[in-house]
């Protein structure tokens, strides 16, 4: 238990959202399942992009992490991602 460990729920965490099965009886084996190809992709740049705003959070600019996390980037002539 990682509240434990650090003696209480006061830290930063990076929480990324991994849809949803539709039904609640599905949910634990969707969450314990491997993820799709296309999930894990979306999983890998989700904690890329919480990689880089490290930085800002280190300089104490929270804000400025927070918004650079929630902001989409534009996409690419050509290039259909998941939005």
């Amino acid at each position: 238990d990682i509240s434990l460990a650090l003696g209480g729920p006061e830290f930063w965490r990076l929480r990324l959202g991994i849809g949803h099965p539709g039904s609640r009886e599905l949910v634990a084996p969707y969450v314990l399942s491997t993820p799709s190809h296309e999930d894990r992709q979306a999983i890998d740049a989700s904690i890329d992009k919480g990689i880089d705003v490290m930085p800002l959070l280190v300089d104490g600019m929270n804000e400025a992490a927070m918004l650079k996390l929630h902001t989409k980037e534009p996409r690419q002539e050509g290039h259909r991602g998941n939005e």
